[in-house]
């Protein structure tokens, strides 16, 4: 009778023991599963910022595209603008000179 109450003893030892295994089992597991939980909404959020700057990204270089297409026009009108200068001071040069010609040749 003796045996049979140690044995008893020892199962009821026993089932605490599994039963506070258990708890610790449980309670690790809902640990992992909060910070997994993190992890999946830092992941996401890592992702949204990624795709964000990524966006932002493609406007910045839109927008570089855009001042490149603006400074190249400014470029090709400037050039022209010397041209057209470049002629018109010919042009004055040559009337400078028949002016002259035209002068010398009433004087005389």
């Amino acid at each position: 009778m003796q045996d049979q109450l140690v044995d008893k003893q020892q199962i009821e030892n026993y089932t605490r023991r599994l039963q506070q295994l258990m708890g610790d089992i449980k309670t690790v597991s809902e640990n992992v599963s909060q910070g997994a939980k993190q992890i999946s909404d830092s992941s996401q959020n890592l992702a949204q910022g990624a795709s964000t700057q990524a966006g932002t990204i493609q406007e910045l270089n839109a927008g570089v595209e855009t001042i490149h297409l603006q400074i190249r026009a400014a470029v090709q009108s400037a050039t022209n603008a010397s041209d057209l200068s470049n002629n018109a001071r010919q042009i004055a040069l040559v009337g400078n000179e028949e002016m002259k010609t035209m002068l010398l040749s009433n004087c005389f």
